[in-house]
């Protein structure tokens, strides 16, 4: 679920708007969170699963952001070590799966 937004977030531009060949999916966990949120719901998951899933969600593409330890431990203060340890285990199965 965490790229589902994909499919709305797709374009074959860069940030810039300038026209590339390749796809890019800007703020796509974003789009993919939201249209989360309402697909639990309707299946009938809880609020604070809910709020847990969409907020990994929210978050998947964080760890390709992190470079540095002192960003790493920076982003840990941020959401804590559970969360952290959660989502990298999202994260980990994402890269496996490619």
């Amino acid at each position: 679920m965490h790229d589902i937004g994909k499919k709305f977030t797709k374009q074959f531009s860069n940030y810039k708007g300038e026209p590339t060949d390749i796809a890019h999916y800007y703020n796509h966990m974003n789009v993919s969170a939201y249209d989360a949120m309402f697909y639990l719901k309707d299946k009938g998951y809880n609020d604070d699963d809910i709020l847990n899933i969409c907020n990994l969600i929210q978050w998947h593409m964080q760890p390709f952001f992190i470079e540095t330890d002192k960003a790493k431990n920076k982003f840990i203060r941020l959401v804590g070590q559970e969360f952290y340890d959660r989502l990298m285990i999202l994260h980990q199965s994402d890269m496996d799966a490619k």
